[in-house]
């Protein structure tokens, strides 16, 4: 982490989906995890273009996830 302190380059998208399996998988916490999803949705799709959003509406939900972090990592790109 240290090689990413203070360059604006870290993007905490996977660590917070990867807390949202750790609260649905080993603690049964599905309303909480899903809680979780719904707020990184939230955050990606602010940055995704109406274009884009009508294409992403045709895909099935674990799909359109892959495709916001796609988006995401475009918006927020670590160099």
């Amino acid at each position: 982490m240290r090689k990413l302190a203070g360059r604006g380059s870290a993007n905490p998208i996977g660590a917070i989906l990867s807390a949202a399996m750790l609260l649905r998988h080993a603690l049964h916490l599905e309303t909480e995890a899903a809680a979780v999803e719904r707020a990184v949705d939230r955050v990606i799709a602010s940055c995704i273009t109406p274009r884009v959003r009508e294409r992403l509406a045709a895909l099935s939900p674990p799909a359109r996830r892959a495709a916001h972090l796609v988006c995401a990592r475009n918006y927020y790109p670590t160099r």
